[in-house]
């Protein structure tokens, strides 16, 4: 509905936005991501032509994305826990296949044309998890406290700023600059989340030098010919900022219960990419969306630069 790079950087942060509220966490709030998701199905069914309600349009987008992302945020922990006592698997087989949930669906959204009709088939994969809400209404864990006491740590922050500053408008970027379309934009992401488990692959090297390497890889990925090249290097991409994800909770499990060093970074990386989100779309709606690619570079080379000054016993 909109080619503004603020509005497209906006939407993103709003997303990110309950991640930092304190709630009580409650397996209920479940019925959120659904009304998120009608809610999105409800504006897709409008026209979006007409310039006098396209702004209540994208503020209804808006509002849908923060109620999905709210109802997510409230009972993703309380349903894992309660799906790993039913079924008696564990928290890491959980992930493993909570990421492969995640490349299914980016290669459904690659699949589905136009966008807009990926909502219904969305809505239909949220249902089946409503059926066990009922037997879980009252689950201990539901009500504790969300990020009560934890403290913000500065590289952490400083890595989601530039990671979501990099995601913020690469739809727009895809769209735009290189001409893609929604099928490349989702097939981006799948390579970036197929390549996060390769992380245990990748070689001891210095944080900087990770750093560095992503940063000619995103280059790369603008200079080659290729689309399909284009893509494919996404997959280290991901590979390397889950790295760099593993080596901040390290250097903060000295300190601390790795437990939290995840939370800690969870929270941090969410405050970041939403400054970074929302900087970038400013920037780029005065400057243009060219720039982005200048100012993500910027960040890379920050973060290596800090790591290598920052004392080995941090």
């Amino acid at each position: 509905m909109s080619s503004s790079p603020l509005l497209n950087g906006a939407l993103p942060a709003v997303a990110a936005v309950p991640l930092l509220l304190r709630q009580h966490r409650q397996i209920n709030g479940y019925v959120l991501r659904i009304v998120g998701a009608i809610l999105l199905i409800v504006i897709s069914l409008i026209p979006s032509g007409i310039d006098s309600i396209k702004s209540v349009l994208i503020a209804g987008t808006f509002l849908a994305l923060f109620l999905h992302n709210f109802g997510k945020e409230l009972s993703s922990v309380p349903i894992k826990q309660s799906l790993v006592e039913q079924s008696g698997t564990n928290m890491q087989s959980l992930r493993i296949v909570e990421d492969l949930g995640a490349v299914s669906g980016n290669l459904i959204t690659a699949l589905i044309f136009p966008a807009i009709r990926q909502f219904i088939p969305a809505l239909l994969l949220l249902m089946p998890l409503t059926l066990g809400l009922p037997e879980t209404r009252t689950f201990k864990a539901a009500k504790q406290r969300h990020h009560e006491s934890l403290p913000v740590h500065n590289l952490c922050l400083l890595q989601g700023l530039v990671i979501g500053a990099l995601f913020a408008l690469l739809a727009l970027w895809v769209r735009e600059i290189d001409g893609g379309k929604c099928f490349d934009f989702a097939m981006v992401l799948t390579a970036y989340q197929f390549g996060r488990p390769f992380m245990l692959w990748i070689p001891k090297m210095a944080a900087p030098l990770r750093y560095l390497m992503l940063l000619a890889l995103i280059l790369s990925s603008q200079m080659v010919t290729q689309a399909w090249l284009s893509v494919a290097l996404f997959i280290p991409i991901g590979a390397l900022v889950s790295s760099c994800e593993r080596t901040l909770i390290d250097d903060m499990s000295q300190d601390s219960a790795p437990t939290q060093s995840w939370q800690v970074l969870h929270r941090s990386s969410a405050i970041g990419g939403i400054i970074g989100s929302i900087s970038l779309g400013v920037l780029c709606q005065f400057a243009g969306l060219d720039t982005a690619l200048w100012v993500i570079g910027f960040g890379f080379l920050m973060l290596a630069s800090l790591h290598a000054l920052k004392p080995a016993t941090t």
